[in-house]
């Protein structure tokens, strides 16, 4: 019975844990791990001086002695937090690298800004060998995000899939090293980007319609270093974000006849830059820099609201 109610207890509090450590807007790694270890720990190992008995191994090597179900039934959830708090890149990419031995048919979508450009870009494998690519360039980090580079490429990796792959035997692999826009794929909440993320399940259906129902699968490949697909679609966004984009006719048809809409977030941090550029240059200028610049050279920052938070206003 007490085993049950631990089990059930554990469960409940770690899908709490889980809802709070989203990759968009979710809390920070450290304090996840000090909210489970100060709340959730305490919480389902209540009164365990009653129901617990530490684990022993006899040393004639028989069986462990002790509260061994326990142990088993509360490891799974102990994972499921550790991958949480710790984010493992290293198993993360031996998992997309052996998918990607296993797997014919591979979709690498990486979006990216370099030198004051945005881009977006997917690169196709068929039995590990590039086959082809597609490109696309949003325009200006003052205009737009990586984050919306990130998804207009799942839609370039649906759309060379549907229109190159004419036959798709077994899983296909769309690989992409942005959590936020992996889960987001989920989310259908309204959100920044989300008429790109509409784009993205409407290529889907198409993909499913035109090829019949595949086994079609999102993954995870974190870093540009020690993963393949990932180095040379990097090299290659690299090259993209500065202007070059696919032919019109090979590219979505939402992509082909005028730019993307401006994302608000990009065009806000871009005055907000501007106008602190600008703020810098007059009070250069000011009566004030000279005397203010001997207490703290790097004023006008945030740091000044640091130095004065012990101050009274007498």
């Amino acid at each position: 019975m007490h085993t049950q109610k631990v089990t059930a207890s554990t469960v409940w509090w770690t899908t709490q844990i889980a809802c709070l450590s989203h990759t968009s807007g979710g809390m920070h790694p450290q304090w996840v791990c000090q909210l489970y270890n100060t709340v959730t720990v305490p919480a389902f190992t209540y009164t365990a001086d009653m129901w617990f008995t530490g684990v022993t191994t006899p040393s004639d090597g028989g069986r462990r002695l002790g509260s061994v179900s326990v142990i088993k039934k509360l490891c799974p959830t102990q994972h499921k937090v550790a991958k949480l708090v710790t984010n493992n890149k290293d198993a993360a990419l031996v998992a997309i690298t052996n998918a990607h031995a296993s797997t014919s048919i591979l979709v690498y979508c990486d979006g990216s800004g370099f030198k004051g450009g945005i881009g977006a870009l997917v690169v196709l494998y068929v039995n590990c060998w590039e086959t082809s690519y597609l490109t696309y360039h949003l325009g200006s980090d003052a205009e737009h995000t990586v984050y919306k580079g990130k998804a207009v490429s799942f839609t370039l990796g649906l759309h060379l899939l549907t229109s190159v792959v004419h036959s798709i035997d077994g899983q296909v692999i769309m690989g992409s090293n942005s959590q936020a826009a992996i889960k987001a794929l989920l989310n259908q909440c309204p959100h920044p980007a989300h008429y790109l993320l509409n784009q993205v399940h409407m290529a889907a259906e198409n993909l499913h319609h035109t090829r019949g129902v595949i086994n079609l699968q999102v993954h995870w490949s974190p870093s540009h270093v020690g993963y393949r697909p990932n180095e040379r679609a990097y090299e290659l966004t690299k090259i993209m974000a500065q202007g070059t984009s696919s032919t019109s006719k090979h590219l979505p048809v939402y992509l082909r006849s005028k730019p993307l809409p401006a994302s608000v977030p990009a065009t806000c941090q871009h005055l907000l830059t501007n106008t602190i550029a600008k703020w810098k240059c007059r009070w250069r200028r000011s009566p004030h820099f000279k005397n203010i610049n001997r207490i703290d050279e790097s004023f006008p920052s945030q740091r000044y609201m640091w130095l004065v938070r012990d101050l009274r206003h007498k």
